[in-house]
């Protein structure tokens, strides 16, 4: 976002691969979390993932009039379905499959453990692992 002034500092990318990178400083993001979603962490250190971090920078940006349909009824939950198969095919193209694999038995090991505990119904927020 340095590229213009008018946005200098508002918005930081962070590299996942960079050796240097520590997920105790970027909100508890791991490299598998991050490689599968898209995360952005405010400064006072809210995590936000998937397609809510798009509202989240585009309203401070102050261009909120672009997250706009993402926020509709039908459109919203499309949008996001839209997202995660572009991030899984994103990994594959790249050959990265390894992560999505990572990320899907860890997940299976989650609803098992679940399923394992739980006398009740029992539902696992996916986006707050």
């Amino acid at each position: 976002m340095d590229e213009n002034p008018e946005y200098a500092g508002l918005v930081r990318f962070t590299n996942l691969a960079d050796p240097s990178y520590d997920p105790k400083e970027s909100g508890g993001v791991t490299y598998d979390d991050g490689m599968r979603h898209i995360h952005a962490i405010t400064r006072d250190g809210r995590v936000f993932s998937g397609v809510e971090v798009f509202s989240q920078v585009y309203g401070i940006l102050g261009m909120e009039w672009v997250y706009t349909m993402a926020k509709m009824p039908v459109l919203g939950p499309a949008f996001d379905w839209m997202y995660d198969v572009g991030s899984e095919l994103r990994l594959r193209l790249h050959g990265r499959e390894d992560v999505i694999d990572r990320v899907h038995a860890h997940q299976a090991k989650i609803e098992e453990l679940s399923e394992a505990d739980c006398h009740v119904e029992c539902e696992i927020d996916w986006d707050n692992l």
